[in-house]
């Protein structure tokens, strides 16, 4: 979860102390409409109401996920008067935790425009703890949003439940004259993928991609894809960025056939967010897809690819185009080049048959317009060689 915290003792002393202010130029806060300002003042410095019937301020970050939590740090000893924290929504309306030795107890009050509104709605008799952490904590659970309250980590008296304020909620501090140390807010936030290679597609085996996203609590653990053979190694990350190696073809695995749209989930725990990125061939490499596809004629490649086993028609064939000079793969498996010919890789993966769906590597050589080898580089092609009496 994400903590923001404010300690109070950090801020330049005003009565009234205005947020936004020079020096402190406080920012992520604002007073609550409805309520009054609040102050800074004493030795060691705290915050506490200025005028009115009380003060409240907020963390303007909406607080989402299944638990969010608001908590204060008390003085020691606890002030007498009333203090506490709540969670308001966009109307200011929500639930106030109030404590103070005044009274020895914590009850939840309703808050309407950023004040107390009509009697306590559950108390219990325990009393504030000097320099003790009081927390609020709201759960969504079962189809009910039930409220706890610690300290110092301790739960006080039962749950309460209230359905009323149903939505995402900001966290506030109060004060009805009593002093607080420091304001805490705690919540989930929402995890997104913002980036997926800097928008670029991403080709088959490639290294150094990089993932940026935002809301996970520190290194995302695990990337993981919708398509089948495409798996991700993470390299480096943090809670902003992770970068990840993009599996390759690799003889007879599973891989879908390129200028697909992959979707890219990256996983912390609980926290997880996905996004798309294509996925396309690698640099100097040429796509065809097979139709039509000659196969009893042993200088055509369908004929090789048969051969291993494979069904040719519909399968779609990846080549180098830097290897041989001039080469050309055509849909029939027929193909040209420059006659001193050389090797060049390629990998296919078929549509149909039992192969169907694999990636199959061969490493092919041509010489004076004829297949000299067609040689599978793993374990499940058949070497095929062509004699050609040189």
């Amino acid at each position: 979860m994400t903590v923001l915290s404010l300690d109070f003792g950090t801020l330049t002393a005003a009565n009234p102390y205005t947020i936004g202010s020079a020096p402190d130029n406080l920012a992520g806060y604002s007073v609550v409409v409805g309520a009054n300002t609040g102050k800074i003042y004493g030795s060691p410095k705290v915050w506490s109401m200025a005028t009115g019937s009380n003060a409240m301020w907020r963390n303007d970050t909406l607080l989402v996920g299944t638990v969010i939590k608001t908590s204060i740090v008390l003085t020691s000893p606890a002030s007498s008067s009333s203090f506490g924290c709540a969670f308001v929504n966009a109307d200011h309306d929500g639930l106030m935790l109030l404590t103070g030795t005044g009274t020895n107890n914590f009850r939840i009050f309703a808050v309407v425009d950023g004040q107390l509104s009509g009697s306590a709605l559950w108390s219990q008799g325990t009393a504030p703890i000097a320099s003790a952490t009081v927390e609020f904590r709201r759960t969504f659970t079962g189809g009910n949003y039930e409220y706890e309250v610690f300290q110092n980590g301790t739960k006080v008296g039962t749950t309460y439940t209230n359905n009323t304020y149903n939505t995402s909620m900001y966290g506030a501090t109060v004060s009805r004259g009593g002093d607080i140390v420091s304001f805490n807010v705690e919540y989930t936030p929402a995890q997104t993928v913002d980036s997926i290679n800097s928008g670029n597609p991403i080709t088959v085996g490639q290294t150094g991609v990089v993932i940026a996203h935002t809301g996970f609590t520190g290194a995302v653990t695990s990337v993981t894809t919708n398509r089948s053979g495409v798996t991700c190694a993470i390299t480096a990350g943090d809670a902003n960025s992770t970068t990840v190696t993009v599996s390759g073809w690799v003889e007879g695995g599973a891989y879908p056939v390129v200028d697909n749209t992959v979707t890219f989930t990256c996983t912390r725990g609980a926290e997880s967010a996905s996004a798309t990125q294509t996925l396309t061939k690698p640099a100097n490499y040429a796509q065809v897809t097979f139709s039509g596809a000659i196969t009893d004629d042993p200088n055509l490649i369908g004929y090789h690819l048969a051969a291993n086993g494979h069904t040719v028609n519909g399968g779609t064939f990846y080549y180098r185009t830097n290897q041989v000079t001039t080469l050309t793969v055509n849909v029939d498996t027929s193909w040209t080049s420059d006659p001193a010919g050389g090797t060049f890789s390629a990998t296919f993966i078929p549509s149909a048959g039992a192969t169907s769906g694999n990636a199959y590597l061969f490493d092919i050589t041509l010489l004076n317009g004829a297949i000299v080898s067609f040689d599978s580089t793993g374990y499940m092609g058949i070497g095929i060689r062509i004699g050609l009496g040189i």
